[in-house]
Formats: structure tokens, C-alpha cells, sequence
């Protein structure tokens, strides 16, 4: 989508503003930034949103969070602000205030899996076409995945994960096909090849009911898991890179 100069003039304004409250606000001691009111923290997501995205955005709620082991140093806890937007209404996202270690505070976001969700399946389902002879459909799974540096609302599928964002899981569900053949091993080792964003490939087996349910749906993975009558086996794959 093309913003238009007056909403670019809006976003530039917007950013400008949230700089600045995060100055007034991080004049402070930044432990104290764990204590903030969630209308604080709302007010700068707020911003922060208004200075990325074209859409408007309702925030449900804002808590803290206790910190994981992971990206985010342990101790200590971190913002989350559950989030819809205009564009997707019946869409829930998250909007996260965290410091990582050597880093500032500093917003992300998910608002990519829904903006991107549509393109995604396209390109996996007709990169899996190269493989797969069967009809099938795709899913996947992002993880709490958020934009890679230097993408955003206008980046398309291909420049987020040449830019660094990654697909947790691909699903390929099969129509009246077992997927346990080594032959299906072979197709989900060369995507992985293909596509080092993709951190797993799961292949689901599914009845033809099962497999035009799932079509009408949209929704193959809720009709895997609630009708284990139409299932008829699965396999799972990682990269090479990941199983030795």
C-alpha cells in the first residue's frame, strides 16, 4: 500500500514524538522503567505505531512480563500490549517495550504476520509446487517473529526474510497421502535447503473429508487437531544445519 505524503508527513511527526517522550520519560533510571504506569506505556505505543503503519490500532491491554531465557537477558521483566488494528478486526497482534542486552528500551512489534500472512502462503505454497505433485495446502507458524531491520509495512515476503525474518514452521497438509514415505523426506530436505528461514517442515497426512474440510475452513490445523478420524499420519523435518 502506497502512503500517501500527507501520511507520510503524519508518521515523520509521530516518530518525533515518540522520541521524545522516551526522552522524558528515560531521564530516569531506566529500572524504573519497569515501573511506568500502563498508561505510559500505552501512550508510546501508541505513537509508535501511528509513526509505522497507515492503519488504526485499538491496544486491549498492556502488562509486564516476565523476561525468558533467550534474546532477552533473564531478570528483570519486559512490556506486552495486546493489539488490533482496522485492517484486520478480527486479528489479535503484539506490541513488546524491551531492553535487550548492550541495547536501549525499545519497541517491536508482530504486526507482520498479519500483514504479510497472505503473501506468505502464496510464495510457500507455490515454492512447495516445485515438490509436491499431490494437492495440498500450507500453513505455518511465526514464532514471536518481528520485522527484521531495514523492512516494514511496504516490504513484501521475499525482502522480510532476505532480510533476516524467519518462518518457525511450515505445514504442508497432503490429500489422502501418508506422509511417512522417505520420498516426502526428500521434498521437505530440499525446501529446507531452499528456504534457510524455515526453521521446521511438519507434513500432515489428511483424508480426502478431512482435506476439503480444511479447504473450506482456511484452517488446517484446527481440522487436524479436532478430528483425529481424518488424519493419516505425519512426519517432521529440520534442516540439516539444525539435526546434526
Amino acid at each position: 500500500m502506497k502512503i500517501s505524503f500527507d501520511r507520510k508527513i503524519k508518521r515523520v511527526l509521530a516518530s518525533v514524538v515518540v522520541g521524545a517522550l522516551l526522552l522524558l520519560l528515560c531521564g530516569c533510571q531506566e529500572s524504573s522503567v519497569e515501573n511506568w504506569s500502563a498508561e505510559e506505556v500505552q501512550q508510546l505505543a501508541s505513537e509508535y505505531l501511528a509513526s509505522r503503519y497507515s492503519a488504526d490500532f485499538t491496544i486491549l491491554n498492556c502488562y509486564t512480563k516476565a523476561n525468558s531465557p533467550g534474546p532477552i537477558p533473564g531478570g528483570g521483566v519486559h512490556w506486552e500490549l495486546r493489539v488490533q488494528s482496522d485492517q484486520f478486526p478480527d486479528e489479535i497482534f503484539f506490541v513488546y517495550y524491551k531492553k535487550r542486552e548492550n541495547e536501549d528500551w525499545h519497541f517491536s512489534d508482530s504486526y507482520c504476520r498479519l500483514l504479510l500472512q497472505q503473501e506468505a502462503k502464496s510464495y510457500f505454497y507455490n515454492k512447495c509446487k516445485l515438490y509436491f505433485e499431490e494437492d495440498f495446502t500450507v500453513d505455518f507458524f511465526w514464532g514471536e517473529e518481528v520485522w527484521p531491520a531495514g523492512t516494514g509495512e511496504e516490504s513484501t515476503i521475499q525482502e522480510f526474510l532476505q532480510a533476516g525474518g524467519h518462518i518457525w514452521g511450515l505445514c504442508i497438509y497432503l490429500k489422502d497421502v501418508d506422509p511417512t514415505d522417505d520420498n516426502y523426506k526428500v521434498a521437505a530436505m530440499k525446501i529446507l535447503e531452499s528456504e534457510p528461514s524455515v526453521q521446521l517442515i511438519k507434513i500432515f497426512g489428511l483424508t480426502n473429508d478431512g482435506y476439503s474440510a480444511a479447504i473450506e475452513s482456511g484452517a488446517p490445523k484446527e481440522i487436524w487437531n479436532n478430528h483425529q478420524e481424518w488424519r493419516l499420519g505425519q512426519a517432521q523435518y529440520l534442516p540439516e544445519r539444525v539435526a546434526e
